[in-house]
């Protein structure tokens, strides 16, 4: 199959959609990492941090850390009282790949052994410092996580929310919601409407919010993330936009709404009235919960494309310095209440719930019951690394046995990186405040 993927993102500076990645562009790719997502070892519990460790990592040589590091300094010493000996401060070394940091730390490949290297990890600064290809490749075996914040009392505060959160006695089962808008004479939303979201709105049960389709308006989403659900999942098109663009760090990311008509209705640039963007999020943000965000550039932007050229240095820039989308620093910083927020780092493509005509949407639905259960969001996230192992042995047998069948190049190689490119924002220890009747007391 030749036909282009299409992505969930939206150059905001002409109103038309993201270009797809090209069936030729694939043939040309060599694949980079062929490693097996690795759950814990055989007997450790992956909700026991005492079992499956926790640790923090530091960029080696950077001034702020010291700052960094006391700020956080409650979590962390809450974290040292749950892991016990399994807790672990470590530090990132400027040019290391995650197999350099892990071998550095003796940890041997197979299953994660915490006893080498906790299973949770929580990465604290930008991706100048800890780059965005460390964080996800070390995410294939570990739980990862990432706090990039404006300044130490962003981080401070966010460290008070957790523990206020860990500490709040559950008094009703959680709340999900799930918004989704769809464009006319657009295929891409319709199908994540169809094939993402409407499992998702069945998952999350009868008293879920849900609003799919043309009433997933801007004023329906600031006030559903002012009703403060616990979990929210946003599915659709987001903004996106040229390379130093005056508005790329400030709105790249934006979550377009269902306001905007659709690039053959607004063929230019989509107006802030459109989008709900960072500066559009009220004080509270999302009051002690987890964001879901799908859609390109969600979570951040990587220096260079990943779905372009056979070499680093081929590969198009995207931005002159990597960053985290402002949405989920608002809503992690002191002004937001969320714990954490899960996005895309660079496009977002269909094939993460829908490939091969057939949906795809099974580790979404997974990390939502898992969340509702009361699992810890590292671990509610484990079937996201499943499926990029699965994705990238396939792809690893057909270049190398003559025997296996023929793939599909593009829609293997879009969908390596797009189930890669996922990352979480925030602790990965953390669960949904409703659910504390199963955390650690």
């Amino acid at each position: 199959m030749d036909t282009p993927l299409r992505a969930l993102g939206v150059d905001a500076t002409t109103g038309r959609p993201l270009e797809p990645v090209p069936a030729a562009v694939a043939r040309r790719r060599a694949e980079r990492l062929l490693r097996r997502a690795r759950p814990p070892r055989y007997g450790v519990a992956g909700g026991d941090l005492a079992s499956a460790g926790w640790g923090v990592v530091f960029a080696e040589g950077v001034d702020a850390d010291a700052d960094a590091r006391d700020a956080l300094g409650p979590l962390l010493e809450r974290r040292r009282r749950q892991a016990g000996d399994r807790y672990r401060e470590l530090t990132y070394r400027p040019g290391e790949g995650a197999a350099a940091f892990r071998s550095r730390l003796r940890a041997g490949h197979g299953r994660v052994d915490p006893r080498q290297v906790p299973w949770y990890l929580l990465l604290v600064g930008d991706p100048e410092e800890l780059p965005h290809g460390f964080e996800l490749d070390l995410d294939v075996p570990h739980a990862v996580g990432r706090l990039a914040a404006d300044d130490a009392d962003d981080l401070a505060a966010y460290a008070r929310r957790v523990i206020e959160a860990e500490d709040r006695p559950p008094h009703r089962a959680p709340r999900a919601a799930v918004f989704a808008p769809t464009h006319p004479d657009d295929p891409a939303t319709a199908a994540c409407a169809e094939h993402l979201a409407r499992p998702l709105a069945d998952i999350a049960g009868p008293d879920a919010g849900v609003l799919i389709g043309d009433g997933a308006t801007r004023a329906a989403l600031l006030e559903l993330i002012a009703g403060g659900p616990d979990l929210l999942v946003v599915a659709g098109h987001s903004a996106s936009y040229p390379r130093n663009h005056r508005c790329q760090r400030e709105r790249q990311g934006a979550l377009i709404c269902a306001d905007w008509p659709g690039s053959e209705r607004w063929p230019r640039a989509i107006p802030p009235a459109h989008t709900v963007a960072a500066e559009d999020l009220p004080t509270g943000a999302l009051d002690g919960g987890v964001a879901v965000l799908f859609g390109c550039h969600t979570a951040g932007t990587p220096r260079r494309e990943f779905y372009d050229g056979h070499r680093r240095k081929d590969a198009r820039a995207l931005t002159s310095r990597p960053f985290v989308a402002a949405l989920p620093r608002r809503l992690l910083g002191r002004e937001g209440g969320a714990l954490a927020v899960v996005g895309h780092v660079g496009r977002a493509f269909e094939a993460s719930f829908f490939w091969r005509g057939a949906r795809q949407s099974g580790p979404f639905e997974d990390a939502v019951r898992a969340l509702l259960d009361g699992r810890r969001l590292g671990e509610a996230l484990d079937g996201f690394g499943q499926r990029f192992a699965d994705v990238a042995v396939t792809w690893a047998r057909s270049r190398m046995d003559p025997e296996a069948e023929e793939p599909d190049p593009l829609g293997l190689w879009v969908a390596f990186h797009d189930a890669r490119s996922w990352s979480l924002l925030g602790d990965p220890a953390v669960r949904l405040p409703a659910c504390a009747e199963l955390a650690e007391r």
